[in-house]
Formats: C-alpha cells, sequence, structure tokens
C-alpha cells in the first residue's frame, strides 16, 4: 500500500497544470520519481499480462490435389511474459509515455486438422518475440481535487510470431502456418493494449479515487 501512494503521489505532481489548474502552483518532477513510477506501472502490466485471452483460430486452407483442409487452434495459454526493458518521460500538456520493448511471451495450445478421411489434433507452442507497447496516459484532476489518469493512447508492435506444430502431417500444416502465424499477431496487438487500458481504468485509476483528502492534488486557489 505504501508503494502504491508513492507512485500516486509522483503521478499528482505530473499533473499537466496548465489545464484549468492554478498555475502558482510548481510540482517538481525528479528521474528517481519517474523511474520508480515506470518499475510499478510495468510491475502491474507484468501481473496482468498473463491473464490474457486469445480467441480460437480457425479456416479454411485449399491445397492442391486434395482440396480444402479446416483448421483450429484453440484453448491457448500463456506461459510466460516477460516485459524486460522499460522507459518513462513526460508528454508536454498531456502526462507521461512509458514505452516497454523488446518484450516476449510464449504459449501453449490444441490444434486439430479435418479433411473427410484426414483428421489430426495435438497440441502446440507459440513464442512471440520483439513486442514493442507504446503507452501515454493523460493525467489530470476532478471538480474535488483528486487525480485522474486515463489512457490517452496505446500502440503495439509484434516483429515475430513462431508456431511450432508438430504431427503425422507437418508438411501439410507448414503451408498455412504463416496465415495461423499472422492472425496470432493481429490478436495479440489489440489485446495487449486492451489489458493496458484495463489495468489503468480499473487498477491505478481506482488507487487514485480512494486517497485520504490529505493526499489529494491540490486544485485552483490551493
Amino acid at each position: 500500500m505504501r508503494r502504491a501512494r508513492l507512485l500516486i503521489f509522483w503521478l499528482c505532481c505530473l499533473v499537466p497544470w496548465s489545464e484549468g489548474i492554478n498555475p502558482g502552483f510548481a510540482g517538481r518532477i525528479t528521474k528517481k520519481g519517474l523511474d520508480y513510477a515506470c518499475q510499478e506501472g510495468v510491475a502491474t502490466l507484468q501481473k496482468d499480462l498473463p491473464a490474457l485471452t486469445l480467441p480460437e483460430f480457425s479456416g479454411t486452407y485449399r491445397v492442391k490435389v486434395i482440396g480444402n483442409v479446416n483448421y483450429r487452434f484453440y484453448r491457448l495459454n500463456i506461459r510466460r511474459f516477460e516485459l524486460f526493458h522499460s522507459t518513462i518521460e513526460p508528454v508536454p500538456g498531456q502526462g507521461l509515455r512509458v514505452s516497454i520493448s523488446n518484450a516476449l511471451a510464449e504459449m501453449t495450445g490444441h490444434w486439430e486438422l479435418k479433411k473427410r478421411w484426414l483428421k489430426d489434433d495435438d497440441s502446440f507452442e507459440l513464442k512471440v518475440d520483439g513486442i514493442s507497447i507504446s503507452v501515454v496516459l493523460k493525467l489530470g484532476s476532478d471538480g474535488t481535487g483528486r487525480p485522474t489518469v486515463t489512457t490517452l493512447d496505446c500502440n503495439t508492435h509484434i516483429s515475430n510470431v513462431d508456431i511450432d506444430i508438430s504431427g503425422k502431417w507437418e508438411w501439410l500444416y507448414n503451408l498455412f502456418k504463416s496465415k495461423v502465424e499472422s492472425a496470432f499477431k493481429t490478436a495479440m496487438e489489440s489485446k495487449i493494449c486492451e489489458i493496458v487500458r484495463t489495468s489503468v481504468n480499473s487498477k491505478l485509476q481506482s488507487h487514485l479515487q480512494s486517497l485520504p483528502e490529505p493526499a489529494r492534488c491540490p486544485t485552483s486557489g490551493q
């Protein structure tokens, strides 16, 4: 709880005072404070991202000679999600930008393949690396002086997705492997930002709104 309150204090000091707040108030931004806020924010995401859920993927791929083959990838489970390098910096007139680079994720799941007489199923492993996340947090305060924080912008880019499928028809799976990897990449980029927004709006904002009176940010005229 003490660490959470310290984080909130630093966020409070980073409010863009030019937006309707007493310009005579000066908040000192220190490198140590920024680094601490970054560490706490990333630590929260580190706990939330492994709970990320992805939809199952299914489709049809046409193979010469044998025709259409139906496939499905489902029951995905994230077993590892690591956020390695992160930075935080003020964004003039807005708040803070948190950037995470070179993150990686590993997950497992099941697949099945059907083609009339042909049917196969097994498990698979998926590795995602080169994950970059950029989040802009808009900081402010409400009418009572309580600090507020919202996600102004979020972008995620994934450099590489590699799925490892094995089985009796491995040559057949490899024909549509890139198509499935592309689908995973698109879904994960969207879902990661969804988790980020939820984490900020529910957890961090909840901490800010529960602050006792003495810990509130100053309002106009104070």
